[in-house]
């Protein structure tokens, strides 16, 4: 028998509906009332499945899986820097976006400095993701 805690069955379900809100989001007319509510329940699963992912990766293993836990918070901020792109106009991008990469580099030094090092988790991992988060 499988050993499924209500955080797995979260995570699970949220990655469905995201998977199921992209999907119709992707096939609806773009700046339909289907395609705006469908991107919506995709960015609210993906940020439940994200977080859901991290503390699985924290709790579980007590700390040890810290680049999961990393790749969870990275993939919450592609999709917050994604919507909010989307729904802010041209003239205020530049201030919203160098605000979130701000965030984004903020959190991955907080990962890097906190994270055990070790040969599975080398610190310059941070700094290849912050290198990401910045293109």
């Amino acid at each position: 028998m499988i050993d499924m805690t209500f955080s797995t069955l979260f995570h699970i379900v949220a990655g469905t509906a995201a998977l199921s809100a992209g999907a119709t989001a992707a096939v609806a007319a773009k700046g339909g009332p289907l395609h705006r509510k469908a991107g919506a329940a995709f960015v609210v699963s993906m940020l439940a499945m994200c977080a859901s992912g991290s503390w699985l990766a924290i709790s579980k293993l007590a700390g040890q899986d810290a680049i999961t836990a990393q790749v969870g918070v990275f993939t919450a901020y592609l999709v917050l820097t994604s919507w909010a792109t989307a729904r802010t106009p041209p003239a205020a991008r530049s201030a919203l976006q160098a605000g979130l990469l701000a965030v984004g580099a903020a959190l991955t030094a907080g990962f890097a400095l906190a994270a055990p090092h070790s040969a599975f988790y080398p610190p310059a991992f941070g700094f290849f993701i912050a290198g990401l988060a910045g293109l």
